[in-house]
């Protein structure tokens, strides 16, 4: 029993410091595997992160320059149809003011000649119904006084 005992304790001690020994190698191992792709990882993430920074920093000042530039042609734009509309708006107007003054005065015109026309109009067609009114009623007196005087005579 001492003997295997022995041989088991020697056994145990061997493979126990085999282990320990694999252990640290493969440890070690993946001590150094992890410091390296953790390495590469963060160069990894520095790189595209710089590249990213850099692409962002492009792009930015593309945009800013786009709407720089665009911001600019509508202003020009803006101010070159607002001259044009406010050109437009004086031309009208100034025309629109003419039209309305000519038709004006040829409207007063045309009020003046009606009117004087209707007032002639009016007193001759007055004169003549006052010249009907006086005829005929002078001729109603007439017969009344005639058939006054027939029925006086038959009375």
């Amino acid at each position: 029993l001492k003997f295997f005992s022995s041989k088991r304790n020697r056994l145990l001690k061997f493979f126990s410091s085999k282990r320990n020994r694999l252990l640290k190698f493969f440890s070690s191992k993946r001590n150094r595997l992890l410091k390296f792709f953790s390495s590469k990882r963060n160069r990894l993430l520095k790189f595209f992160s710089s590249k990213r920074n850099r692409l962002l920093k492009f792009f930015s000042s593309k945009r800013n320059r786009l709407l720089k530039f665009f911001s600019s042609k509508r202003n020009r734009l803006l101010k070159f149809f607002s001259s044009k509309r406010n050109r437009l708006l004086k031309f009208f107007s100034s025309k629109r003011n003419r039209l309305l003054k000519f038709f004006s005065s040829k409207r007063n015109r045309l009020l003046k000649f009606f009117s004087s026309k209707r007032n002639r109009l009016l007193k001759f067609f007055s004169s003549k119904r006052n010249r009907l009114l006086k005829f005929f009623s002078s001729k109603r007196n007439r017969l009344l006084k005639f058939f006054s005087s027939k029925r006086n005579r038959l009375n």
